[in-house]
């Protein structure tokens, strides 16, 4: 090429930052320039509800990269777009399908960092669901994008561990500080105008995720303590899974899970067991134990179990309630069911 790659990136979420500083300092041999942002709309957000830019809107702002901030990407985002002449659009987390006169708007085409391993996981919550999952690894696929989502042609993939106790921010920090390292080997094809290697997804292997809830941190202690583990952890930071007492919810933070059984004389699945250690709060499932390992009160910090039980007593005998849990993964063809119902 005659000149850098200019590249346009859409993204909202922490997870895009370290590809964001990766493009705006890019190895000496990787000729590539960073020439903007599309991201969200800044939005209120913590407890004063102070209206803020999101991670990379505000990265943007600080390092003086024209940033555009539509609430959709409409005909006025394309326009402005194509004044800034880029060659080449790259996504990653940012929070809206893209027609197609955004995707034919760069001749080198569009191009998503997508933070699971395709055709696995795709949708909005991939790093959630691969938790959920119970996954021992995952990472994120150079993708093309195109109408269905994430049902793009495949450049190539990195790869990061899963351990028992990620939370979904854990996970995907993780896959944000893999995403340069993929950026680096794939735009280098792009720079020297090597031939793009295609590879489709199989479709009837694909998983689904959907966009989480608040309502999806209540529990069903009937399942078993491993699914319920892996779903508190992949929940954690938001929307949080929670313990009701009375009227109250402590939002749990952690937790794991013991196989063994509580024994038949046990008191039923959302019982309390003591814990001789006072380090964890034990709670009978439908299969083994759950072990919630940090809490957190309304209006208060997240707290290791231990140092939380120090001030707080849980009421003699409660049994927490239990609640039917929607999937946050589904197969191919409950998405295909689910997609048809809402047309």
């Amino acid at each position: 090429m005659g000149h850098p790659l200019r590249i346009i990136f859409l993204a909202a979420d922490p997870i895009a930052l370290p590809s964001l500083r990766f493009l705006h300092q890019p190895p000496d041999d990787l000729p590539v320039k960073l020439v903007g942002l599309v991201s969200q709309p800044d939005r209120p957000t913590g407890r004063g509800r102070m209206t803020k830019p999101n991670p990379a809107a505000a990265w943007a702002e600080e390092h003086d990269l024209p940033c555009w901030k539509p609430e959709k990407p409409d005909d006025n985002l394309v326009a402005s777009l194509a004044g800034a002449k880029p060659d080449l659009l790259l996504v990653m987390a940012y929070g809206h399908l893209l027609k197609k006169n955004i995707r034919e708007l760069a001749p080198r085409g569009i191009w998503n960092l997508h933070a699971s391993l395709l055709p696995a996981y795709r949708g909005a919550s991939p790093a959630v669901g691969a938790i959920a999952g119970g996954e021992t690894e995952s990472g994120v696929t150079f993708m093309e994008v195109v109408r269905q989502m994430d049902a793009g042609d495949m450049v190539a993939q990195e790869t990061v561990p899963v351990t028992e106790t990620d939370s979904g921010a854990d996970l995907e920090e993780k896959i944000g500080l893999a995403s340069p390292t993929l950026l680096a080997s794939t735009l280098a094809l792009f720079c020297r105008d090597e031939k793009i290697p295609r590879i489709p997804q199989n479709h009837a292997e694909a998983s689904y995720t959907r966009k989480l809830r608040k309502d999806d941190g209540y529990l069903d202690f009937n399942g078993s303590a491993q699914f319920l583990a892996r779903r508190i952890n992949a929940l954690n930071p938001w929307p949080g899974a929670f313990l009701e007492v009375g009227e109250s919810k402590l939002k749990i933070g952690r937790a794991s899970a013991e196989t063994t059984s509580p024994g038949e004389e046990s008191p039923g699945p959302g019982s309390l067991l003591p814990d001789p250690t006072g380090k964890t709060v034990r709670i009978v499932c439908g299969e083994g134990i759950l072990n919630v390992l940090q809490l957190q009160r309304p209006g208060g910090k997240m707290l290791p179990a231990e140092d939380f039980l120090r001030g707080f007593s849980f009421p003699e005998n409660i049994q927490f309630p239990s609640h039917p849990m929607e999937s946050l993964v589904l197969s191919a063809e409950e998405w295909s069911i689910r997609q048809k119902a809402n047309r």
